[in-house]
């Protein structure tokens, strides 16, 4: 049985077989892989790598080539085409162990190293790779910023990716990362399925986003739940310039257990379109600025004690009319003091 040495120039999937080209410049053509096909035990067409390009060890039987293996040649691509799984050099990658100088051959062929004698270990062109490896470490590789890194160790896991996508039943979680180098996080879902939550469908009535807002470019983290015909909705807004937005289309509930406490540095502004009820069990107000009241109907103070008015200065009442009366059921004194009473007659 001689065993000879060749070039595989092409390779046929549908058929299993290769073309080889010997180095005395002779060509075999459809020369099948040993093991792969074509037998009750074999293993199956598995196309692990490219063949194109390798050197094949030949062996004939009966007469007839096969490809029993391929030949490590010592050579290294100058751009890796397969990166390391992680920057912890660990494996191959750490210098101290199994990834010492030997000499100066190197068979990797560019191959990622971040694996152990014993580990499983499956790589391809472009960076793609998987690793089982011992003690509990698994690794799904697509390229340095989208993998999967799965550690026994406290039960790790751990997913990389630069843009990342999330759909279920509830509807999406997304991290985006768009061409203008915005990036952010959205949740967009609801609670009935098939109207609001849906992998693939639905109106979403909960948003949330984090980073990048949509049409919102100051905003940093905003939250709102609308109706599915987007009719009725509450939002609140956060922005980085230190502004806060609240906003419904509705009521608004605010209940506090305990304290509240509000301090503004600038104006407050109150608009009620509709009546004002406030309920205090007890006030003490303080104005230390100008203070000016309008009402455009009656205004009615009801006091159940005493009622005491200080005024540093003078009091001017300008009325349409003026009646004073005590208190009902006979009267009570009424008592007026000054320094000089006038009365004018208008």
């Amino acid at each position: 049985m001689d065993i000879e040495t060749g070039t595989i120039i092409s390779v046929n999937v549908a058929k299993g077989v290769c073309d080889i080209l010997l180095p005395k410049g002779a060509f075999l053509y459809d020369v099948p892989i040993l093991g792969t096909a074509g037998s009750a035990h074999s293993g199956g067409y598995s196309w692990l790598s490219d063949y194109r390009g390798a050197v094949a060890a030949i062996i004939r039987i009966n007469g007839t080539p096969y490809i029993l293996a391929t030949v490590p040649v010592p050579s290294v691509p100058k751009v890796p085409t397969s990166p390391e799984v992680t920057s912890t050099q660990t494996g191959e990658g750490n210098t101290l162990t199994y990834g010492r100088e030997s000499g100066t051959h190197d068979y990797s062929g560019g191959r990622g190293n971040a694996f152990l004698p014993g580990d499983k270990y499956l790589a391809a062109d472009g960076g793609a790779e998987l690793l089982l490896g011992r003690e509990g470490f698994v690794v799904l590789k697509a390229s340095s910023l989208a993998q999967i890194i799965m550690s026994a160790l406290r039960d790790n896991l751990r997913i990389v990716a630069r843009e990342f996508e999330l759909f279920t039943d509830f509807g999406v979680v997304r991290c985006s990362h768009a061409g203008d180098g915005r990036t952010g996080l959205t949740i967009e879902g609801g609670a009935e399925y098939g109207t609001e939550a849906a992998p693939d469908g639905g109106v979403s009535t909960v948003h949330l986003h984090m980073g990048d807002t949509p049409d919102a470019p100051e905003a940093r983290f905003g939250v709102r739940v609308n109706s599915v015909d987007g009719a009725e909705f509450v939002g609140l807004v956060f922005r980085k310039d230190g502004v806060l937005v609240l906003g419904t289309s509705k009521d608004a509930i605010f209940s506090v257990g305990k304290d509240c406490s509000v301090t503004i540095e600038g104006d407050s502004i109150l608009q009620v379109a509709g009546s004002e009820i406030v309920e205090v069990g007890g006030e003490e107000r303080s104005v230390i600025g100008k203070r000016e009241l309008t009402t455009t109907a009656d205004e009615t103070h009801s006091v159940g004690g005493d009622m005491n008015l200080q005024v540093a200065g003078t009091l001017n009442i300008g009325a349409g009319g003026i009646s004073i009366s005590s208190s009902k059921g006979g009267g009570a004194p009424c008592t007026l003091t000054c320094s000089s009473l006038n009365i004018v007659k208008g």
